[in-house]
This record gives structure tokens, sequence and C-alpha cells, in this order.
């Protein structure tokens, strides 16, 4: 996609893209690094939406005027923004790029969908190794704070850290360094 709609940022751990309630103006790609989209309730309660890392997001600003969900950087991070008008304004004149804007709709639809699927038959284990193997951006790990790891999969961090310990004991999964990795041999079982 043209470069030259994109405008670049830095972004340190933690820091707040948008929140809820913010007008939706601006599209946004994650170049590297690694956010979470979240909904809390009036109680408190966070619920991970989705955890982004390479791909595009914000994209509900073709149905909503108002952002419906908060995100944030999960480490430090470097994140491309378009406004919205322009972005519309290029996929008219290059419909092309609506394919492939259309294919990451597609693949989030169809993760989300999995997510599903596995919190409600996968094990604690088996959902932490599916999740890191998402992240991982092709085999380089994951540097992710074990109650981040447990928001996403709607678990607590203490039972996510056995998991993660359990994995490691028996060989599955390597830390160094707070990053997460599945040993080579082990990404076939994902």
């Amino acid at each position: 996609m043209n470069s030259e709609l994109w405008t670049p940022r830095n972004y340190e751990r933690g820091e707040k893209i948008y929140s809820i309630g913010d007008v939706s103006s601006k599209i946004y790609r994650v170049s590297s690094g690694l956010v979470k989209s979240s909904h809390s309730n009036p109680n408190g309660r966070v619920f991970a939406l989705s955890y982004i890392a390479g791909e595009m997001f914000g994209l509900d600003a073709f149905f909503n005027d108002k952002r419906d969900a908060e995100t944030m950087t999960l480490a430090e991070s470097k994140i491309d923004s378009c406004d919205f008008n322009d972005f519309v304004k290029y996929m008219e004149a290059n419909p092309s790029e609506v394919v492939n804007v259309l294919v990451d709709i597609s693949l989030r639809t169809r993760y989300i969908y999995q997510r599903i699927l596995e919190m409600s038959y996968k094990d604690i284990e088996e959902q932490t190794l599916s999740v890191i193997n998402r992240l991982s951006n092709n085999g380089n790990g994951v540097n992710i704070r074990v109650s981040d790891l447990g928001d996403f999969m709607g678990a607590t961090r203490e039972s996510t850290s056995r998991a993660i310990s359990s994995l490691q004991e028996r060989g599955i999964l390597s830390k160094e360094n707070g990053t997460i990795y599945i040993l080579e041999r082990e990404l076939s079982r994902v």
C-alpha cells in the first residue's frame, strides 16, 4: 500500500493509541511491536479483544463515528496512521488494494472464530501455544507480560504462568529476557 498515505510514530510500552468514544478519524497499522485492543465494563473488568502485530487496525472507522474499543501498546512499537478520508480516496482510486483490506479483515475474522473455539475446547496450555505462535511473527518469539497473555485467553496470570512453566519444563517453550519462543520442533503441533 502506498507509503505516502501513512505517518509513522513511535510509541512506548503501555501508551494508548485511542480510547472508547474517541472520534474514528484514522486507520492504523503496526509496523513493529504489539498492540492490544480491549473493552472494559463499568465494573472495570477488561476483556482483551485482540492482539495486533503486523496488521491494520481501527477499521471500525468504516462503520462507526466513535471508537468502540481501546488500544494500547504492549511493547515499544512503531504505529503508522492514515487519515480515514485519505484511505477511502486511495481505495476508490486503487480498487485492487481493496482485496488486500478484505483479506486482512477475513484473516482477523477467521482468527477470532478460532479463538472462540479454542476458548471453548482447548486447555490453557494449548491456548497459550496457539496465541504465542500467532503473535511470534514467524518464530521470532513474543515479548509479552504473562498477565497480558492471560487477559487475552480469559485466564488468570497465575494459571497462565503455570501453563508457561509446564510447557518450558516439557521442552516445548523457552523464555529468554521476557521473550517467549516455541521451540522449532514443536511448531508443527500448533
